[in-house]
């Protein structure tokens, strides 16, 4: 059985959040966007939707999600897979963190998903977690890197498809500390900096394309 969230507003966004994190484990949730919500950070030490673990949530709609405050708008933890379809999430110029971080848990980026505007980037990965793009979905327009794979300890980003990292004002991706980032498709263009950066990471290329960065 699947819950069913309609978030309108930041009041029936902090019920579907509430929601979830009461709701136990083994759940599977599903949040309906359809207006562009100003929403909390969750905390370094917190998790957006707690400690209910072999949860799945899938947050979907022609909306936006942007954070209140210069911080993360959503962290994923152990046993928690986050889906975002279609969705916008809308970073902010003043936070010196990226938008998700999938420390432990996965993350999925599918459909038109885009993510944009964010000082610090846009999507980090550590603690063995994983990262997938697919479809049509983009990181671009981050005031950093895009996606960080390793935020001091290994992560997984594959990236599928026509999803693209581009047009942010520092690296593309970066892999670091034995991290591994396989491309299977899509594209990685236009950033500042490299378009794949690897220190004492794995990048494994089985059919995207990396191009038109500035160095290269």
């Amino acid at each position: 059985m699947t819950n069913n969230w309609n978030v309108r507003d930041l009041e029936t966004w902090k019920a579907a959040v509430n929601g979830i994190r009461n709701g136990g484990n083994g759940m599977t949730h599903s949040i309906a966007i359809n207006a562009d919500i100003l929403v909390p950070v969750t905390p370094v030490a917190e998790k957006t939707f707690g400690s209910a673990v072999n949860i799945t949530v899938t947050l979907e709609g022609r909306g936006s999600l942007s954070p209140s405050d210069g911080g993360t708008l959503l962290r994923i933890g152990n046993g928690q897979t986050v889906i975002v379809r279609d969705l916008t999430l809308r970073g902010r110029g003043d936070s010196m963190m990226t938008v998700v971080a999938a420390w432990g848990g996965e993350f999925v980026m599918e459909g038109g998903a885009v993510i944009t505007g964010n000082f610090g980037g846009g999507v980090s990965v550590s603690a063995d977690g994983k990262f997938i793009m697919k479809d049509r979905a983009v990181v671009k327009g981050n005031s950093n890197t895009g996606v960080f794979v390793d935020y001091g300890s290994p992560g997984t980003f594959i990236m599928k498809d026509n999803a693209s990292v581009s047009g942010n004002t520092e690296d593309g991706v970066y892999v670091g500390k034995a991290s591994t980032f396989i491309m299977e498709g899509g594209t990685v263009s236009g950033n500042s900096g490299r378009g794949v950066r690897v220190d004492d990471g794995t990048f494994i290329n089985k059919g995207g394309t990396v191009s038109g960065n500035t160095e290269g």
